[in-house]
């Protein structure tokens, strides 16, 4: 993953949905969106949750390179700061305040 044209801390919220099961390095895309995030901001992210009723009926999802559950995204972010999931409707849903 590329850096994205932007200074370190230079937002105060960064977020990203259903793009980082696409990702070939999805941790790279994790650090990337903390680098870009202001100390005291906040990440947000989402995902679908591929084990959801709606999900199982819709199938394989072949363009899909990642399925996660949720402490895998969790995890990723928890290294950045203080993170919560939840589940919104059919998604994984990823909060991170971001550290100093």
């Amino acid at each position: 993953l590329p850096s994205m044209p932007f200074g370190d801390g230079e937002f105060d919220i960064v977020s990203a949905g259903e793009i980082i099961e696409h990702m070939a390095e999805p941790a790279a895309l994790a650090a990337e969106m903390a680098r870009i995030c202001r100390s005291g901001g906040w990440i947000t992210l989402s995902t679908v949750d591929t084990t959801c009723a709606n999900a199982i009926k819709h199938g394989p999802y072949p363009e899909h390179t990642w399925d996660f559950e949720a402490i895998d995204l969790a995890l990723m972010f928890a290294q950045y700061g203080e993170t919560k999931h939840s589940y919104v409707g059919d998604y994984h849903f990823i909060e991170c305040k971001r550290a100093a």
